[in-house]
């Protein structure tokens, strides 16, 4: 049976998905199966929504989790995500790679369409709780 306590979650999320899935994303650092968290944020401006209580984060699990702050390209929502995610699964050591996705539905594609070209199957998507207006 495999060991359960060598999962590396990864995390993909926007301003809006951030907004739902931070509780989560406190849950996940503090869980004992999880060795690493990898968030990789992603934005259409340089404003961070949660960026501080992310730095926190940082500072209270320094070995355990580690942040991407990914800006979009310009105005076309596109986010560049196939280097962020390659540079995270090709360092990865743990045992499992889980991914959960918490974003707009053309974010959720794009990265679904990226870890799916990068062997990554086992992708899970945290329900949206507050809506974009």
């Amino acid at each position: 049976m495999l060991d359960q306590a060598h999962i590396h979650q990864i995390i993909v999320a926007d301003e809006i998905g951030m907004a739902s899935l931070f509780p989560t994303l406190k849950h996940k650092l503090t869980a004992e199966e999880v060795e690493f968290v990898s968030l990789v944020y992603c934005t259409q401006s340089t404003n961070y929504h949660f960026q501080p209580e992310i730095e926190i984060l940082q500072k209270h699990f320094p070995h355990r989790l580690v942040v991407f702050f990914q800006p979009s390209t310009c105005s076309n929502k596109h986010y560049p995500l196939r280097e962020v995610l390659e540079a995270i699964i090709n360092s990865n050591t743990s045992k499992v790679v889980e991914v959960l996705l918490s974003a707009a539905s053309e974010l959720c594609f794009e990265a679904e369409t990226e870890l799916h070209f990068l062997g990554i199957q086992n992708i899970s998507f945290q329900e949206q709780y507050f809506l974009n207006q």
